[in-house]
């Protein structure tokens, strides 16, 4: 038995709602048809961005990174301390046995 959520007022006017319903549909379908063209079946193949690059390899020459070791004896850096030790916590038993059970 199907269910009716809205009252029509009458036959024409249900009509009328499912004619819009239809072309609505078929503009769906029309626009699914031309992405699926769009994306997936045209002719064209895109080159892969690593294919371009074959004979560029050779004239891509990456800087060699030096390191300034000198920064690790400026007199700034000798200024600073070294954190304390984090002791160990010593109370109660923290937290609970299972902490998904509701209070």
């Amino acid at each position: 038995m199907p269910f009716a959520f809205t009252q029509e007022k009458s036959p024409l006017l249900a009509r009328k709602k499912q004619k819009y319903l239809m072309l609505l549909l078929g503009v769906l379908v029309i626009g699914i048809i031309f992405v699926v063209w769009w994306g997936f079946l045209r002719g064209e193949e895109e080159p892969s961005p690593f294919e371009s690059l074959e004979g560029v390899s050779s004239i891509l020459v990456f800087p060699k990174v030096k390191i300034n070791w000198e920064l690790l004896d400026s007199p700034q850096l000798e200024g600073l301390s070294i954190f304390e030790e984090v002791p160990p916590y010593e109370g109660e038993e923290m937290g609970r046995e299972n902490p998904f059970m509701p209070y």
